[in-house]
């Protein structure tokens, strides 16, 4: 059980008989009475946010969520197909809560699987993947006085700012949290 202090940014809970994962938490002590503890949480499921006021007795399950490497094989109309590499066993899911991180996936890839009482709900992404451009606009010097960006499409069909000199079929490096260009 988590006391309202312990409840931190990246902490998973339950609440309401749902998983959530905490993204923000603000501790507010007024005067004269116990402090109450303001989070905004991720549903684990179906990736809604809640907005949630704690008051200083309370207490929250803490769940454990168990990770495995699988491999990426393909995605369909019914989700994201992963294959564990020890078993060869199959699974798919649809994660509503991970649409965004979908994109990165690349067919062959391993990556970090959460799973909850046996389900998979979650993908941990590397922070950083390589991505090739498949088009970019000629780069147009002129008066400026920073760095100038163009717009850019990468294989997985996101659209980024980047450098002038990035031209198709470049390999670049993208922040797969913030989906800005790090560097080639």
């Amino acid at each position: 059980m988590l006391s309202i202090n312990q409840l931190q940014p990246g902490v998973r809970i339950r609440y309401n008989n749902r998983p959530y994962e905490i993204i923000k938490s603000e501790h507010i002590k007024m005067a004269q009475s116990h402090g109450i503890q303001r989070v905004r949480m991720r549903n684990l499921l179906d990736g809604s946010v809640l907005d949630e006021t704690f008051k200083g007795n309370q207490t929250l399950e803490e769940i454990n969520l168990e990770r495995k490497k699988a491999q990426f094989l393909y995605r369909d109309s019914a989700g994201c197909h992963f294959m564990d590499p020890l078993s060869f066993d199959q699974f798919s899911f649809e994660g509503h809560g991970t649409k965004d991180k979908e994109r990165y996936l690349k067919e062959g890839q391993e990556y970090q699987i959460i799973f909850l009482d046996g389900l998979p709900i979650d993908i941990e992404l590397p922070t950083k993947v390589t991505l090739v451009v498949s088009e970019a606009p000629p780069g147009i010097k002129g008066d400026r006085s920073s760095a100038g960006t163009k717009q850019i499409i990468l294989e997985n069909g996101l659209t980024i700012n980047a450098p002038l000199h990035i031209k198709q079929g470049e390999q670049i490096i993208v922040d797969t949290r913030t989906g800005e260009y790090v560097s080639r």
